[in-house]
């Protein structure tokens, strides 16, 4: 009998709501019963990941990244439309014409003029094209509600996993020490040197690489926006909804493999060998000391509030875990895939580089990628809502 053999057999709860949700909602559940418990304050900063979404869709590129992302992933599939003739212009019809210029407009105009943002040029065309690709969709109320409900979820994931995840993560020293020593020793046996140290040399040595380094390694939520808009484009809505499981059960399970080698990081164990940060990384420097401040407030019991993202925990690399989890998704797209090789390249070198990670970290992040996506391949359609489902996915 297989583990999705026995999870249908839960009746249709599992069906209705999806195995993810529902341990997701157990995982708060659990993380709320530990706060209320534990040292930590009673206080949760609840709105800080709505106010991220906020904030990345005000960054520069952003809007352009989502119409690439989505360009990319429509280009996958067999449309009827010729580069070189504007029949499908016209087969759009005069109504729909008429829609899609006024969406263009609306969102050239109204976005821009009422949201703080830093937008670039290309950042308003991209909110053309979006709003004209908006205006020119026949309504349907079947698939608003689908929409609708997959956002829901996904915000829901998003808010709660993030919850569950930080209250986790905030506890994993408050009973025993940090193995950095440990792992760092592991570090050498491994690979015949400090494979942390030679890459900070390496990273003095290059001052502009990191420089990019630290922007590529803050904009992993900016990826996870771009690879789920790509699957949109796809129009693989199996492939949306594995993806959007996939993630989920990473954190969770990222959260828990915390407790089994706990360690703070590079950074943390060798400050003197990363001072290079405060110049060259200020904002990854400044985190950094962020979470040493939790981490020292946590062991003293002072901390006033639990901060999304604000606990340091090394091993292993959830950066490093969600890069190849998305790369894996990519997979549809060359092109799309060749980009994202580039970008998961350049974060697993800046989890070394900002010196967040030993190198050993990233094979943790590896197995729990590994893991993430057998769990969720074996689960099928019980891993998300039965509706969210195409037909023909099989069980």
């Amino acid at each position: 009998m297989t583990a999705a053999s026995i999870l249908a057999r839960v009746g249709p709860l599992a069906r209705t709501f999806g195995v993810v949700p529902l341990v997701m909602a157990l995982f708060v559940g659990a993380a709320a019963a530990v706060q209320l418990t534990s040292s930590l304050p009673n206080l949760y900063a609840w709105w800080t990941p709505v106010e991220l979404v906020g904030h990345l869709a005000r960054r520069a590129h952003v809007p352009t990244e989502l119409v690439v992302g989505f360009a990319f992933g429509s280009a996958c599939r067999a449309l009827p439309l010729r580069a070189t003739s504007f029949d499908w212009f016209r087969h759009l019809g005069r109504r729909r014409r008429l829609r899609g210029v006024l969406g263009a407009a609306f969102f050239v105009v109204v976005p821009p003029s009422t949201i703080a943002n830093g937008w670039l040029p290309h950042d308003i065309v991209a909110l053309a094209i979006i709003g004209w690709w908006l205006g020119t969709r026949e309504p349907s109320w079947a698939k608003l509600k689908r929409v609708t409900v997959e956002s829901v979820i996904s915000l829901s994931l998003f808010v709660g996993v993030s919850y569950g995840y930080s209250i986790t993560k905030a506890l994993v020293f408050s009973s025993v020490p940090p193995m950095d020593q440990a792992l760092a020793e592991l570090d050498r046996n491994l690979f015949g040197t400090d494979a942390y140290v030679v890459a900070a040399r390496w990273a003095l040595a290059h001052p502009e690489v990191i420089t990019f380094c630290e922007q590529i390694y803050f904009r992993l939520f900016e990826h996870m926006a771009v690879g789920a808009v790509f699957l949109a484009g796809l129009g693989r809505a199996d492939e949306r909804n594995r993806y959007l499981a996939s993630l989920a059960t990473c954190y969770f399970l990222g959260a828990i493999s915390y407790y089994l080698l706990p360690s703070l990081g590079p950074a943390f164990h060798d400050p003197d060998v990363f001072a290079y940060l405060r110049e060259l990384a200020p904002a990854a420097s400044a985190l950094q000391e962020l979470m040493l401040d939790n981490y020292r407030a946590v062991q003293s019991g002072s901390l006033e509030e639990v901060v999304p993202w604000t606990f340091a925990a090394a091993m292993p690399s959830l950066h490093v875990a969600h890069e190849l989890l998305m790369l894996w998704y990519a997979r549809h797209s060359r092109p799309f895939f060749a980009l994202s090789t580039l970008f998961t390249i350049g974060t697993i070198a800046a989890t070394s580089l900002l010196g967040w990670h030993y190198a050993v970290d990233w094979l943790g992040g590896a197995l729990l990628t590994a893991l993430s996506f057998l769990i969720v391949r074996h689960l099928g359609r019980l891993a998300f809502p039965d509706r969210l489902w195409p037909s023909d996915t099989p069980a």
